[in-house]
């Protein structure tokens, strides 16, 4: 199925690049050649790893060479257009890197008075660390080679929960397919907190797998501090972390069906609890309510062709997307597509995997399992489905559910599943469609 999806990305991802030149702005035409280029790139250098050296050191050595092009490319692209580093990511990059300035002129506990006092804690985490940067190089570029550093951990941390679960190969090929995506590299040279706070998802569950086998302390303290950590950059992720264990660890003794019709319970209540849930947090935390958020969302743009249809477009996109763009106005979105093409294309063996770990109780992957269910289902309810950033958390975890099918159909029968081959193929044959819909939406 490996082979497949790369033959199907290059060829389906350099079609689309070929064919929608006549429509590209001349003025981003430097950018579409980039963004098609990385697409060849990223083929080239994910199919060089077809060799017998699975190790760790490689994973490093090309994820890093690879994270550091680009961030020269795109900090390059991103002065040639707007004059400043923050890759095309205006709004929340220039707002920490305005707050983490003035902090650190002032003394530690009043930069933090000062701050909460106009601000929400929420991103809290990523102006101390901005601001701890800045107090040693006050410059937007040293936070960059900080993010590809940071990055470089959680991709040993993704290969290193990988390998406990999949054969050596697969982990390598799932560390490096995601620690070189075009979207996991943007975000090392963008001025946002993403690139921290992934890593403490994913030493969030790491900790726990790690814990759960050796029921060593250092990795239960590790587990909380992950978890206390992120509520500081998306509080709630906290809550999803306490009911992704905790259904985990109730679903171990269930049998296939019934852990089907739970899991089915569990997505329908919280379907129809969250609107109350979120009325509760948008009335009394930010003033308003539920229709208020109907109303921001049409103001942004987020809804279009009607309410149903937009719900519908997010339930898609979180289910084998978000979607790529390849066409750019000016936005940082068409940086994404090459990666998010490939994403793409782990949509069988994602869901596929989803269906066999719970038929073959692979207790292990429940916990992340429930974590994407709770992230696509939040996100598609206040109409975020769209949107990389809101659902950058749980991608990691979707590669590790993909390639741990790929590396069970290989070393089980189920390479000679027929229904598993067709459902592939008319999918792939579908993308180019879905793809094109999207673009001239």
């Amino acid at each position: 199925m490996l082979h497949t999806i790369n033959r199907s990305y290059l060829c389906i991802g350099a079609f689309m690049y070929i064919v929608l030149l006549p429509w590209v702005d001349n003025y981003y035409l430097p950018i579409f050649i980039i963004n098609a280029l990385t697409l060849l790139i990223f083929t080239i250098t994910f199919n060089s790893s077809y060799y017998t050296d699975y190790g760790i050191k490689r994973l490093v050595f090309i994820s890093f060479s690879y994270g550091l092009i680009y961030i020269i490319i795109y900090n390059i692209i991103s002065y040639t257009y707007t004059n400043n580093y923050f890759v095309f990511s205006d709004v929340d990059a220039f707002f920490y890197d305005k707050s983490a300035r003035q902090m650190i002129n002032m003394p530690f506990i009043e930069s933090l008075k000062y701050y909460l006092k106009y601000n929400y804690y929420e991103d809290l985490g990523m102006i101390l660390i901005l601001r701890s940067i800045y107090s040693i190089v006050e410059s937007n570029l040293f936070y960059n080679l900080f993010n590809l550093i940071i990055g470089l951990i959680t991709i040993i941390i993704i290969y290193k929960f990988s390998i406990r679960v999949m054969g050596r190969n697969y982990a390598f090929y799932c560390s490096l397919s995601y620690g070189i995506s075009s979207f996991t590299v943007w975000f090392y040279a963008s001025g946002l907190k993403e690139t921290t706070m992934i890593l403490f998802v994913v030493l969030f569950y790491y900790s726990f797998l790690r814990y759960n086998d050796s029921k060593q302390y250092f990795y239960l303290l590790l587990m909380i501090f992950a978890g206390i950590t992120m509520v500081l950059f998306r509080p709630v992720l906290v809550a999803f972390y306490v009911a992704s264990i905790l259904l985990g660890l109730s679903l171990k003794k269930l049998k296939f069906t019934k852990k089907i019709i739970l899991s089915g319970i569990i997505i329908l209540s919280l379907v129809l609890i969250y609107p109350l849930i979120e009325h509760a947090i948008i009335r009394f935390l930010r003033g308003g309510d539920f229709s208020s958020l109907m109303v921001s969302s049409m103001e942004s743009g987020k809804v279009v062709g009607g309410i149903g249809l937009t719900y519908a477009t997010n339930l898609l996109s979180q289910i084998i997307g978000p979607f790529p763009t390849f066409l750019t106005d000016g936005s940082f979105k068409s940086f994404f597509a090459p990666g998010l093409l490939f994403k793409m294309f782990l949509a069988v063996p994602f869901w596929m995997g989803v269906i066999y770990i719970f038929k073959k109780d692979y207790k292990v992957l429940y916990p992340i399992i429930w974590f994407i269910f709770f992230e696509m289902i939040s996100l598609i309810l206040i109409l975020n489905g769209l949107e990389l950033r809101k659902s950058i958390p749980h991608i990691p975890f979707i590669f590790i559910t993909a390639f741990w099918f790929m590396n069970y159909q290989k070393k089980t029968n189920l390479m000679q599943n027929v229904y598993i081959k067709v459902l592939n193929i008319i999918y792939i044959a579908v993308i180019p469609i879905l793809l094109f819909i999207w673009e001239f939406k």
